[in-house]
């Protein structure tokens, strides 16, 4: 059966962020709460107007080092409202990291990125949810923040930093999967793909718009189309970090321990990042997930917090047909 969607899932198959776990390779560090736009499916529920401590930071990226970790992600917030953004990078960068940030691109003028690849920075990840400049404004949260993401890109791509763009599919721009990897193509950009996850405003997002109902079957249709193992990486390829230096197995999972009370290195060997470990595929758990009696029940899923709900093993198994 033809796919409603006419999804060319193989050929793009490369834009999913997924993969077998190599070891920790990267790090998602929340460098800021601060943040002008107002995405409607934000993982913070309610952004706190605050910087990471320098020094927190610092000792974040010696001990990153230390682990032969290759790649920091700084994100937020919107990473480019921390004053020291550009010495950040410098810092990392200097200990042979690759560093990118994950940006709404409103700040990202000719300026700020020469600075930034002065500095070191290896590229960056543009958020842009839609073709349609009104539909992205309306998920960001913000009149022009189509324009802005587009003018970032192309002050990037000009300068020669590495550009990515981030495409978070929810209901209302499910349908131009096809449309935004052609866009992303005609902007010289790779296209990562992400699904809005129900956490922080994401939560409300998903009741508002029935999401395990109404979209579910769609997300499966894509998963699907690309085949091949599905693992999650949480905990394993990467970690993050909030801005307060708390840990997490990944950007959406609970936090752990904070590297303010334990070196990141014991909190990587305790066992509450190692149960996040679990190869979705060989999990029993994830075959007959009920998630609303699990949300409901308060019960204990081991892995629920990796996934709430939303993992892609999920999909494939229940809406395949």
């Amino acid at each position: 059966m033809k796919n409603i969607y006419e999804l060319n899932a193989l050929k793009y198959k490369d834009n999913f962020m997924w993969g077998k776990s190599m070891g920790l390779s990267y790090a998602y560090i929340e460098v800021t709460e601060k943040c002008n736009s107002k995405c409607i499916y934000c993982q913070i529920a309610q952004p706190r107007a605050i910087n990471m401590d320098r020094r927190l930071y610092d000792s974040l990226v010696d001990q990153l080092t230390e682990l032969k970790v290759f790649e920091i992600r700084l994100g937020g917030g919107e990473p480019l409202f921390c004053d020291e953004i550009v010495s950040m990078v410098n810092y990392a960068s200097s200990k042979n990291i690759s560093v990118w940030i994950c940006t709404n691109g409103s700040l990202l003028n000719k300026k700020m990125a020469n600075d930034l690849k002065n500095a070191g920075l290896t590229g960056v990840k543009v958020s842009l949810d839609s073709c349609i400049p009104n539909k992205h404004n309306f998920l960001r949260g913000g009149a022009g923040s189509w324009e802005a993401a587009v003018s970032a890109i192309r002050n990037a791509k000009s300068i020669g930093l590495e550009t990515t763009i981030n495409y978070t599919i929810g209901v209302q721009n499910i349908d131009e999967y096809n449309r935004m990897m052609d866009f992303g193509e005609l902007l010289g950009c790779n296209v990562a793909t992400h699904f809005i996850m129900p956490t922080g405003r994401g939560a409300e997002y998903h009741e508002k718009y029935d999401m395990k109902n109404s979209f579910a079957k769609s997300q499966g249709e894509i998963i699907n189309g690309l085949a091949g193992d599905l693992y999650c990486t949480a905990g394993s390829d990467m970690i993050a970090i909030s801005v307060t230096g708390g840990v997490r197995a990944c950007l959406f999972a609970d936090e752990t321990e904070s590297v303010t009370i334990q070196s990141l290195k014991d909190i990587l060997e305790s066992n509450e990042i190692k149960k996040y470990l679990t190869k979705i595929p060989d999990s029993k758990v994830c075959e007959n997930c009920e998630y609303d009696k699990i949300i409901k029940s308060k019960s204990t899923c081991p892995i629920i917090s990796i996934c709430r709900g939303g993992c892609w093993y999920f999909y494939e198994k229940n809406h395949s047909n």
